[in-house]
């Protein structure tokens, strides 16, 4: 299909829920996901900047959502000792745009091969969620801002709720990514603050 603005329904390459199932992913790195995600925030922004006029820094924001309703969780003073059932991520890189969606729907793709992608990181993100929550916002060739949003959950097509729109309010670019509830086997024992501070550290080259 010619890069156009018509709608482009999901296709995966292949069974995705074989792929998730045959996939190794140690009970002892339930973070491993989520550096996937902010893995990939950082390369949206870097190829931001470097594909379109759009220079404004970069910047991702990440949420732990824990078990418990937010109105209980907002009164508690210490809220580490909960058990986290999600994450989010929103960044405001190049958004889910053409190259990046079909790059999306195919395993091992070759897209990133250059930056050290590997095409199997929401591979890794099942393993550990039920699902993998997408809202991007990007520009089309046609100059126009466009919102695609879905669901990406372990069965066999992958895709569910596929909505694709032109985005009249929202005029920057970028994607929230909800890794959405933890499986059970991972979700234990998580020492989130420690683990992601010496993520952060190594990242920063610090």
């Amino acid at each position: 299909m010619a890069k156009n603005d018509q709608l482009i329904m999901p296709n995966s390459s292949t069974n995705l829920r074989n792929r998730v199932n045959k996939l190794t992913l140690p009970r002892t790195k339930p973070l491993m996901p989520l550096f996937e995600v902010i893995s990939n925030a950082i390369h949206a922004i870097n190829e931001r900047m470097s594909k379109t006029s759009l220079l404004h820094p970069g910047k991702i924001r990440i949420k732990t959502i824990r078990f418990g309703r937010p109105e209980v969780m907002a009164e508690l003073k210490d809220v580490e000792g909960y058990q986290i059932d999600s994450f989010e991520v929103i960044d405001n890189g190049i958004g889910l745009d053409f190259d990046n969606y079909t790059s999306f729907q195919e395993f091992d793709s070759e897209y990133k091969l250059e930056i050290g992608g590997k095409g199997i990181g929401r591979l890794v993100c099942l393993k550990a969620f039920h699902s993998i929550n997408i809202e991007s916002v990007y520009i089309d060739i046609d100059g126009q801002h466009k919102k695609r949003s879905f669901e990406y959950k372990k069965t066999k097509e992958g895709f569910e709720n596929y909505k694709e729109t032109v985005e009249t309010k929202i005029k920057k670019t970028g994607t929230k990514a909800v890794l959405y509830k933890y499986e059970e086997e991972y979700s234990n024992d998580i020492r989130f603050e420690w683990r992601f501070k010496d993520f952060i550290c190594r990242m920063s080259g610090k």
